[in-house]
């Protein structure tokens, strides 16, 4: 049998036959297909994928997609660009990394090193994410069992099904800035997140309609103002009660507790001038049933406080 040369590059070689006559054969280093000059037509044609497992040690740029089928170690630097990658088999990464193309990971990984995601990934397999810093910015889906000992940042929309361990710092809520003159909120954006209200001419502020999801909303004034609303949608009522405290300018300097009367209540107006709208005042809503949001929250202190609570 003619011996055939065998090169990793990333680009075709010179289709020099050796002295049998045999085409050479390469293997793609960005995809890992196995490639074969064909001299009829003049050009190179996949015959396969190299399967077995692969060892990354150097600084490696990758541009297109990748697949990844057999066990891979990853120890040098690695950026991966615009392919979309599927990774298939057990994978041990312990160097810097940067993704920003779309990934589906179904195999047993382990990373170790400082990482930066900002494609959508899918990932299966169990992971175990040691000591590295990572940071994923896009949507993710997690259904394997995953521990996670470093400290990561995410500020995408996830959904883990799958148990998981986390002993690092985990960054998963960064505050939302309200610097517009209207908010709408949605799960999305700002479950369980703070929203700081940083408008000195106010900001309408809309709750979508309660339906007993446990969407949790937290509200602090960034920036002094008399003139932010939150308003619920529809028929939702507001149930609850606001601390606003009083500086006592005609009366005796106290603090008042003022509850929403749960059957007109429909907005809160707790940046008025009786209402606080001061830098640190807070506001906690949370969709608890049908139609009702409860509140909590503290504010002030200003002179003669008032209730906060009002009908649109």
């Amino acid at each position: 049998m003619a011996t055939r040369f065998i090169d990793r590059s990333s680009t075709s070689p010179n289709p020099t036959a050796d002295s049998a006559g045999a085409a050479p054969i390469r293997v793609d280093s960005d995809t890992e297909e196995i490639k074969v000059y064909d001299r009829t037509a003049s050009a190179e044609r996949t015959v396969g994928t190299l399967e077995q497992a692969q060892t990354y040690t150097g600084v490696r740029t990758s541009a297109q997609a990748d697949v990844f089928s057999g066990a891979v170690v990853h120890t040098g630097a690695e950026t991966h660009a615009t392919g979309i990658e599927t990774h298939a088999a057990a994978e041990t990464h312990t160097g810097a990394e940067t993704h920003t193309g779309n990934e589906t990971h179904t195999g047993v990984e382990t990373h170790t090193g400082a990482e930066t995601h900002t494609g959508a990934e899918e990932h299966t397999g169990a992971e175990t994410f040691a000591t590295g810093i990572v940071t994923h910015a896009a949507a993710e889906t997690h259904s394997g069992n995953e521990t996670h000992s470093g400290v990561e940042t995410h500020s995408g929309a996830e959904t883990h099904s799958g148990a998981e361990v986390f002993t690092g710092i985990v960054i998963n809520n960064p505050v939302v800035s309200a610097a517009a003159s209207t908010l709408s909120i949605t799960a999305a954006a700002h479950d369980n997140r703070t929203v700081v209200l940083n408008r000195s001419a106010g900001t309408l502020v809309t709750l979508p309609a309660a339906s007993g999801s446990g969407l949790k909303l937290r509200f602090i004034v960034g920036v002094a103002s008399n003139a932010n609303v939150i308003e619920v949608t529809g028929d939702d009522l507001f149930f609850g009660s606001v601390f606003v405290g009083s500086s006592g300018d005609t009366g005796t300097l106290t603090s008042d507790l003022f509850a929403a009367n749960g059957s007109t209540d429909n907005l809160i107006k707790p940046l008025t001038a009786a209402g606080g709208g001061l830098i640190g005042d807070w506001y906690e809503f949370e969709d608890i049933v049908a139609d009702v949001w409860s509140v909590s929250g503290v504010a002030g202190p200003v002179a003669d406080a008032a209730s906060p609570f009002g009908t649109s």
